[in-house]
């Protein structure tokens, strides 16, 4: 396929290194001589000099006939411009890396759908969500972005011994309309629910609907949340605070930071369950006073060796699971040694996210992050497509797919048995990866 990379930095050039291993057509854009002149030198790849929100530029890299443009430079603002202009140039998906948070919420100002951008990509977010599925496994089914169109959620609810749904069948439980079970994770493995499937004591079931909606189904299952967990974020980065937000209403949160100033920020983004703590994390006299009782720590400083201290220290007072963020991919091994038990590269989560965009027709993103053979699939509806054409009952879908949300350009739900897709809305569901083919012929022009 080919791929535009519009800046090369290292991010752009760590991506454009995993696009080309994996035989992809890279170019790319970057309006420093310098780094061109080195880029030249040892990327196998076309490298133009130029401003990426040039339209001269674009023309000349090609952009209208891209099958992904990536907008990767350190700028928010120049990434939103560049991406919408390459994305109405004619490039067929457009991608933009963005830091504010701001950016991401839609509820005061949509900016991927004004500027018909694809995705906004965020290394911190994706980092983020990384570290929430190491402790939270159902974190993984939909992606931050797509939860932060809306008011809907993702609670993983579990079937105690004697809840009053065992032995019931889905279809019998009368749940309100919009909500969706996506999986069921039992006996360590995620399978994708159907309204024939019996529950069972012990089933963790991943569901998705709206606040109200949800409470409602917590009282129909008679099943109870997994036990909060007490967990310490060493960082209130950009980081640090996505996984917060991803993880504050469902176990105890101690965020620590360095900086009073952010701290104070830091108490006024985040639910006031969490414990924002003005405390240097490298001290260990900190870690004694605070870190005594933590289930789980997680460092999301922005230097890898202070990190990696943290966690050191972190393990010795007694913590059960240690995390980390590392930017620098030579550090893996000094890892295994050091006896952290998972770490995330943000570079590394970028560019398997971008190679989830590497589709054609209708798909915009396709991931296997659920295991067991399940598909995450996020599909765009085609004009004249066979579901734009029925309500969603009548589609004709395999049993074993359930779309778990619809956007649109008024936002997102959970769609509901009449609810009709529209050219141009998407949809998200999970399915077996045999039934993919099937799945898009439903979404694609004239089938």
């Amino acid at each position: 396929m080919r791929i535009v990379i519009l800046g090369a930095g290292t991010v752009g050039t760590s991506v454009a290194l995993t696009l080309y291993r994996h035989r992809h057509s890279v170019t790319m854009i970057e309006r420093d001589p310098e780094v061109v002149r080195q880029l030249r030198d040892t990327v196998d790849a076309l490298v133009i000099e130029g401003s990426v929100t040039h339209a001269a530029t674009l023309f000349k890299a090609d952009v209208m006939n891209a099958d992904l443009c990536l907008a990767l430079t350190n700028s928010d603002e120049t990434n939103i411009l560049a991406a919408s202009m390459a994305k109405a140039m004619g490039t067929r998906r457009a991608l933009a890396r963005v830091f504010s948070p701001v950016i991401h919420n839609s509820s005061t100002f949509d900016y991927r759908g004004f500027f018909k951008i694809d995705r906004l990509l965020s290394l911190e977010q994706l980092s983020a969500l990384r570290l929430a599925r190491e402790i939270d496994q159902y974190t993984g089914m939909l992606t931050f972005d797509s939860l932060a169109r809306g008011e809907i959620v993702l609670v993983e609810f579990a079937i105690p011994p004697k809840a009053k749904s065992i032995g019931q069948k889905i279809r019998e439980l009368n749940f309100p309309a919009g909500v969706r079970i996506g999986t069921i994770r039992r006996e360590g493995k995620n399978v994708i629910a159907s309204a024939e499937d019996i529950l069972r004591a012990g089933d963790f079931l991943a569901v998705i609907g709206d606040q109200e909606k949800i409470t409602q189904v917590r009282k129909i299952l008679d099943a109870k949340s997994p036990e909060p967990r007490n967990i310490i974020i060493a960082g209130g980065g950009e980081t640090g605070v996505h996984l917060a937000l991803l993880l504050q209403k469902t176990h105890h949160i101690r965020l620590m930071d360095a900086d009073f100033a952010r701290c104070q920020t830091l108490c006024a983004m985040l639910d006031a369950r969490v414990e924002v703590l003005h405390a240097d994390v490298l001290k260990r006299s900190v870690l004694e006073e605070y870190g005594q009782d933590a289930d789980i720590f997680v460092a999301c400083m922005g230097n890898d060796e202070n990190n990696l201290l943290a966690c050191v220290e972190a393990k010795a007072l007694g913590a059960k699971k240690v995390l980390s963020v590392i930017s620098r991919p030579d550090y893996g091994n000094v890892i295994k040694k050091l006896e952290i038990d998972d770490y995330v590269s943000p570079r590394e989560e970028a560019a398997q996210q971008v190679l989830g965009f590497l589709n054609l027709g209708a798909v915009i993103f396709d991931d296997g992050l659920l295991g067991s053979g399940i598909r995450l699939l996020e599909v765009e509806v085609q004009p004249n497509s066979p579901i734009s054409r029925v309500p969603l009952k009548d589609a004709q879908l395999p049993a074993q797919c359930v779309v778990l949300a619809a956007t649109y350009s008024g936002g997102i739900c959970v769609p509901g048995a009449s609810h009709h897709f529209s050219p141009g809305d998407t949809a998200i569901m999970v399915a077996r990866a045999q039934d993919k083919e099937a799945i898009l012929k439903k979404f694609e022009s004239g089938v």
